[in-house]
């Protein structure tokens, strides 16, 4: 479970260890269920966010110029 996560609009963000292991990536993270991963989904210019527990369950959804706006904001939150 990440430790340090920030709260936006649109999604929970937090770094998190990529598989396979390697240097933390800015993700967001299921509220729900925050040791499980997400993927992500593209439909044209929206992007969908869903959950990989054993029952695929959305996050959220949006533009991807909305995720690339939030996932910029997060990054500064989060290295600070």
């Amino acid at each position: 479970m990440p430790a340090k996560r920030c709260k936006l609009p649109l999604f929970t963000w937090a770094y998190v260890i990529p598989d396979p292991p390697g240097e933390p990536a800015l993700s967001p993270i299921c509220t729900d269920h925050p040791e499980f991963k997400v993927f992500r989904t593209y439909y044209g210019d929206d992007i969908t966010i869903v959950c990989k527990m054993g029952f695929e369950h959305v996050v959220g959804t949006c533009s991807i110029a909305d995720f690339e706006r939030e996932k910029a904001q997060a990054k500064a939150v989060l290295d600070r």
